[in-house]
């Protein structure tokens, strides 16, 4: 099912040589093979060889969608398992081909706002992780004596340069980074925020998260969870967040969360 954001049928399947080395990973990591995406890779060989190509570390799943084998279909038929792989990945597709589909959604309205409305950044050193578009940045950027926007996705890094560029913040810098290894040293925010980001690898994400922010700094998060007690909101009460929950788009809550570092020696 997809999110809705835009008529996948009117994306090429060659938008997936657009994607990076990270989101063939992530696209990758799955076990199983569905049946739509042994169809439409096979169909398309040249973007199996870009994904093996672009990240190495995928060559076994790339020999496991060559031996699914599927049987031949029509045109009209693989196109349409085409769709249906980019139903699954929509918001990837949408930050390679054209980040603007992902600020048109609701969700990034004025809502967006809501969960930082409460934090003071004046004269803070600020830290965006997943940045994304930049939404979190710029509204950060407004108050703070300076935000990193830490982004992945090259193409995402580009169109948040662009934009800081047209809103004449010249306090904010973009670089490239992974929420697991952050390319910062120990204690060097006074603020560190995230959203809809935190939540693979719960533990060593924390790490890195707790590594760069200051004695007495916050972690602010908004993963994205909806309004459940699940994994994500059980380690984080259990490391000592506080949380509250927020109507993101009409209908839909989420919860955010935010905690004070408390450095340990030893």
């Amino acid at each position: 099912m997809g999110l809705g954001w835009y008529d996948s049928s009117t994306i090429p399947f060659n938008a997936l040589l657009l994607l990076e080395r990270c989101q063939i990973g992530w696209f990758c990591a799955r076990e199983e093979i569905p049946i739509e995406v042994a169809v439409a890779f096979n169909a398309n060989p040249h973007v199996l060889w870009y994904f093996q190509h672009k990240n190495p570390n995928v060559a076994p799943w790339v020999q496991k969608v060559k031996d699914a084998r599927p049987k031949e279909l029509s045109s009209f038929d693989i196109r349409k398992m085409e769709i249906k792989v980019f139903e699954s990945v929509q918001d990837w597709v949408a930050y390679v081909w054209d980040p603007s589909l992902y600020d048109q959604q609701p969700f990034m309205s004025e809502t967006l706002s809501r969960p930082l409305s409460t934090i003071d950044f004046r004269n803070k050193w600020v830290l965006d992780v997943g940045a994304g578009t930049g939404n979190l940045s710029y509204q950060a950027a407004a108050a703070c004596k300076v935000v990193y926007a830490c982004e992945p996705v090259g193409n995402l890094r580009d169109h948040i340069r662009e934009e800081s560029i047209r809103r004449n913040l010249r306090n904010l810098y973009v670089v490239d980074g992974m929420i697991e290894m952050l390319p910062f040293p120990d204690n060097t925010f006074d603020i560190v925020m995230g959203g809809y980001v935190f939540g693979d690898d719960m533990p060593a994400e924390m790490g890195e998260l707790c590594r760069v922010t200051k004695e007495g700094g916050s972690i602010v998060l908004c993963p994205g969870n909806a309004d459940l007690d699940n994994e994500r909101h059980s380690f984080l009460t259990e490391q000592g967040f506080s949380w509250e929950r927020y109507e993101e788009t009409k209908g839909r809550w989420v919860r955010k969360y935010w905690s004070t570092v408390v450095k340990r020696s030893g």
